[in-house]
């Protein structure tokens, strides 16, 4: 039809540019719901009923570990059921792949109760997207668009599209005292609402400042902190230690999406090239080699193998880490976000406190054979609710993204994914948990995170 329609036939032309644009509105779609869904399942991680809690990281990542499982077992079900083959063939590199998105997992469940969703999901989808961008460049060898500017004089705009990016992220963390300096007269003032620095906690899902503090209170409470304890002014009374920890922890983990998007390419690459079938001008790879890495059958489930692996590996050697920490948990800080959750008729907090016995330690450990259990509670009537949400809403995104790349390839809808994630969170995280801090931090926020989001995209189509 392409080749009718270059030689001129007109009913083959106005057939193929109908086809055209579905491919691209479809593939746009795909893109645009699979970067909500991604931008919307942190919030998971905020609810109430979660911050009351108090579950270890460990456990609410094997909540999400477990739904990729499953739904990769799904995949390769339906695979067989069809008749597909080869039915399922595995590849270490999807364990390998797994093993790097566990910790980037575990970075997202520590740092959104401590910065807040918007400001984390900027953070690790800009350090994502850099990194990523000078891996498939520097190490992958991938080509970027060369501009020209007269005869004998050309110049990349990538590199400035980078530098914006940082800045853009640098933009992000310090809003508060840009604002500060550009406004010294109104930066304090409306932070009394219990607007955090891109972390305020939520409260049955209010956005309004009264709602805001109550559950910045139970926040308080979990980690012992305190205004009393002087902590700065319109932090959620973290501290700014807890605030940079988040901003780390969110960096370290765009550092490991980028690791797990890079093993992808590598393994692929291997594979091919052992296969003879990499790069153009090649036979087909054969159907086993290119299954292992088909992300609507094998890859998945190889993937959730490694998934469930890496996060009950690591859930099993949580006391060991909480050891060598020395963190033993104040039960008295326990007891209060216990107290304070049943006062406030929040009857999933209650029960999750309910699984273990008095005190932080209790409420954090699995009781069995007589208590002598050692391990993180896993809270079941709390996270069976938001752990298996987040892990499914991830899995959605994921899936939806795969297939608007396949249909509209990675350089225009990676850059669209990646903004609707950014604009999702940021939506969620100012609107509905009161995110951002004073009027002029959120507007400085939202600028930089506008900057941002514009050098991600024009980032993504620098690639040839």
């Amino acid at each position: 039809t392409d080749c009718a329609a270059s030689l001129g036939d007109p009913r083959a032309a106005r057939a193929a540019v109908p086809a055209a644009m579905k491919e691209g509105t479809g593939s746009a779609l795909f893109a645009a719901l699979g970067g909500t869904l991604m931008g919307t399942y942190p919030m998971f991680i905020k609810t109430r009923a979660v911050l009351a809690a108090r579950p270890a990281p460990t456990a609410f990542q094997l909540y999400k570990s477990s739904t990729v499982f499953v739904a990769g077992a799904a995949f390769v079900a339906a695979r067989l059921a069809r008749g597909a083959a080869p039915g399922y063939s595995f590849t270490r590199w999807g364990v390998v792949s797994a093993f790097c998105w566990v910790p980037s997992g575990l970075c997202t469940i520590i740092s959104v109760p401590r910065i807040g969703m918007s400001l984390q999901n900027a953070l690790s989808s800009g350090t994502t997207a850099v990194l990523s961008f000078l891996a498939f460049w520097l190490v992958f060898g991938e080509q970027m668009k060369v501009h020209s500017c007269g005869r004998g004089c050309t110049f990349y705009l990538a590199p400035l599209y980078l530098t914006i990016c940082v800045v853009g992220m640098c933009g992000m963390v310090f809003s508060r005292d840009i604002a500060a300096r550009l406004f010294p007269g109104a930066a304090g003032g409306s932070n009394s609402g219990g607007g955090t620095g891109g972390g305020g906690a939520p409260s049955g899902g209010r956005g309004d400042g009264t709602g805001l503090s109550e559950g910045t209170q139970l926040l308080d409470a979990a980690q012992g902190g305190s205004h009393a304890q002087g902590a700065p002014p319109g932090d959620g009374g973290r501290g700014t230690g807890a605030w940079l920890t988040g901003v780390l922890v969110a960096i370290l983990g765009g550092v490991f999406a980028s690791m797990q998007y890079a093993v992808v390419t590598l393994g692929r690459k291997w594979n091919e090239d052992a296969a003879g079938c990499y790069g153009k001008d090649t036979p087909d790879c054969p159907p086993r080699v290119a299954e292992r890495f088909d992300d609507e059958g094998s890859w998945n489930f190889s993937f959730g193998c490694g998934a469930m692996v890496a996060a009950l590996s690591l859930y099993l050697l949580t006391p060991l880490a909480s050891a060598v920490a020395g963190s033993g948990g104040g039960s008295g800080s326990a007891a209060g976000v216990k107290r304070q959750a049943s006062d406030e008729g929040d009857p999933e907090a209650n029960t999750s406190g309910a699984q273990g016995g008095d005190g932080g330690d209790g409420d954090a450990r699995l009781e069995c054979c007589g208590g002598a259990s050692i391990w993180p509670s896993l809270h079941w009537k709390v996270l069976r609710t938001a752990g298996v949400a987040a892990g499914t809403f991830w899995v959605g995104g994921n899936f939806l993204n795969t297939i608007a790349v396949s249909e509209g390839g990675q350089s225009t809808t990676m850059a669209l994914y990646v903004s609707t994630q950014l604009v999702a969170s940021g939506l969620w995280g100012i609107l509905w948990y009161g995110e951002g801090g004073s009027f002029h931090a959120k507007g400085v926020w939202s600028m930089s995170a506008v900057f941002t989001l514009i050098a991600v995209v024009l980032l993504g189509l620098e690639k040839q």
